[in-house]
């Protein structure tokens, strides 16, 4: 590397930790789904009958898994959309439904932190009846995700209003482990 490159900047370095926290938990989650289910079909035929909590640990799971990966399509701007008509509209009206795209992402990201906050409170003393958790701690996905889609919904706005990216290394790139 020549003198004057040091490497990745310290922010671009905490960006690309950030970006990787949805997606290594997503995958761990949905590792954790495939055991529990599987656990369950082996129980369910070799022992008649099956085990009580793997139906409730692969809801918890699908749920963090959900808005885990809702929160990663946000960065990548990958959400499904039907661009038949921006595709043939002019640059400022695509450039404006952009930024009115951006913007309702937010609002909804805003409403899942906050109802999500409201939720937790809610839910804290109850616990679930096969694995006992506290339901208030399975919640925490929803202000948790809503923080990420919120971060990376303003930072697409900022992309668009600056021209520049945050971090370069983690821009355009897929999520990959």
């Amino acid at each position: 590397m020549p003198p004057h490159e040091s490497g990745p900047s310290p922010l671009s370095r905490a960006m690309e930790i950030l970006n990787s926290i949805p997606v290594v938990l997503g995958s761990a989650l949905m590792l954790v789904i495939g055991v529990a289910v599987f656990a369950n079909v082996i129980a369910r035929y070799v022992f008649s009958s099956g085990l009580s909590w793997s139906d409730e640990m692969s809801r918890f799971a699908m749920l963090w898994v959900t808005f885990l990966g809702a929160a990663a399509l946000v960065r990548l701007g990958e959400h499904i959309t039907v661009d038949v008509f921006m595709m043939r509209a002019p640059q400022r009206l695509r450039t404006a439904s952009y930024v009115l795209s951006q913007l309702l992402s937010s609002y909804i990201a805003y409403i899942l932190i906050t109802q999500g906050i409201g939720q937790i409170g809610k839910q804290w003393a109850q616990l679930s009846p096969a694995l006992q958790w506290n339901m208030g701690a399975v919640y925490i996905v929803l202000p948790f995700a809503g923080l990420y889609m919120l971060l990376y919904s303003l930072g697409n706005l900022a992309v668009l209003f600056t021209g520049r990216r945050i971090s370069h290394e983690t821009s355009d790139k897929p999520l990959e482990l």
